[in-house]
């Protein structure tokens, strides 16, 4: 039986690489696809970011203002968004 630090180890690189294809993904569909995967995923990465700087010590600060980045792009992404859906586009 494996450890969870074996699992983890092997998930965290696939997750990494769905957080990172899928607005590329949904940018086969439509923008305005695109645009709700990036915000989602921009956001589970901000949450990430969040909870990781809870423990991390020296760079708990870095970790903080990147979750912050994070959830500016992603309200920027929202914004556009609704702009799209408000131009009927």
């Amino acid at each position: 039986m494996r450890d969870q630090a074996d699992i983890r180890k092997l998930l965290l690189p696939i997750l990494a690489m769905a957080i990172f294809m899928a607005p590329f993904l949904g940018l086969l569909f439509d923008v305005k696809v695109a645009l709700g995967v990036m915000a989602t995923t921009l956001g589970a990465t901000a949450l990430i970011l969040r909870e990781a700087s809870r423990s991390a010590g020296d760079v708990a600060r870095r970790l903080r203002a990147m979750a912050g980045i994070n959830i500016t792009i992603a309200v920027g992404c929202v914004i556009a968004l609704v702009w799209l859906f408000g131009n009927g586009r």
